[in-house]
């Protein structure tokens, strides 16, 4: 007997299905951080996305915006599979929902009275940094991508739970580091692991702060004693403009509100190769 599940993401105006994969619900469930999600044993011929458990993992297959839809070549093999597979469209989702938002790839975290920005690109340590800092009681607001309130500047959460690529890297993390992350393992692959953070440690979807600095990292794989300099603000808006990936609006007001972002924020530069000597740069800078 075939099983069926439909998750109806209230916020996004969203469906997913579930088709013999009933795991999935609590699972991509477990992942999100103050969304609106609620379960039925209804199949929608409209769903965003639908995950079918197949002989090796799951075939999702994703509805287009203009009703077309596209099988993805790759089948997620694992519950953790699926999970990533979900949390790349969420983003997409959250575009189309709030599109007075930017989406900048960035981590962002809240140290003393506003929120750090750290827009830098993949293999960076953002996540990994930003998990750290969260070890150390600083609530996570994002650690791969933030949204940007266009009409007022602020920095605004998208929800999801940290995201790590494994293997770690055990040479740049401390010993108490180590503990904190197992015992927070969440969703789990060979390539990836999310990080299951309490209430106070991570924002929920739609939290949002003042953005007070922005800090262009630099991570070394030989030992560095951890740096954080200023930069000018030139350097440091062109990586939040590289870092953004929300094109739907007029460049020259995407522009506009980048620039506005960035003078009005402290700008610099971390340079560091250990996740505790950034964490105490940071926190002496802006805690």
């Amino acid at each position: 007997m075939t099983d069926y599940r439909q998750l109806v993401f209230s916020d996004f105006k969203r469906r997913l299905n579930l088709v013999n994969a009933p795991e999935l619900g609590d699972s991509l469930r477990s992942i999100l951080c103050g969304w609106d999600v609620q379960e039925n044993n209804e199949l929608s011929d409209s769903a965003d996305m639908t995950f079918t458990k197949a002989r090796r993992g799951y075939d999702l297959t994703i509805r287009l915006d203009d009703l077309k839809t596209t099988k993805r070549s790759e089948t997620p093999r694992t519950i953790c599979d699926a999970a990533c597979g979900f949390h790349y469209e969420a983003y997409r989702w959250y575009r189309s929902a709030f599109r007075d938002h930017l989406c900048i790839h960035a981590a962002a975290v809240k140290i003393g009275d506003g929120i750090v920005l750290f827009p830098n690109t993949f293999a960076a340590g953002k996540s990994i940094l930003s998990v750290a800092l969260a070890s150390h009681g600083y609530r996570l607001y994002a650690d791969d991508v933030v949204a940007l309130d266009m009409n007022n500047h602020e920095a605004v959460s998208l929800g999801i739970l940290p995201r790590l690529r494994l293997p770690l890297p055990s040479k740049a993390i401390s010993p108490l580091m180590s503990r904190f992350l197992q015992t927070r393992r969440c969703l789990e692959s060979q390539t990836d692991l999310y990080i299951g953070l309490e209430h106070e440690l991570q924002a929920n979807l739609g939290e949002r702060g003042k953005i007070a600095a922005i800090v262009v990292l630099e991570r070394l794989t030989r030992y560095t004693p951890a740096r954080l300099a200023p930069i000018g603000a030139a350097e440091a808006m062109r990586a939040i403009i590289t870092q953004n990936f929300n094109t739907a609006h007029d460049v020259t007001k995407i522009f506009s509100v980048l620039k506005e972002t960035t003078f009005n924020s402290k700008t610099y530069k971390l340079i560091y190769s250990e996740m505790d000597d950034a964490v105490k740069s940071l926190t002496k800078a802006f805690a």
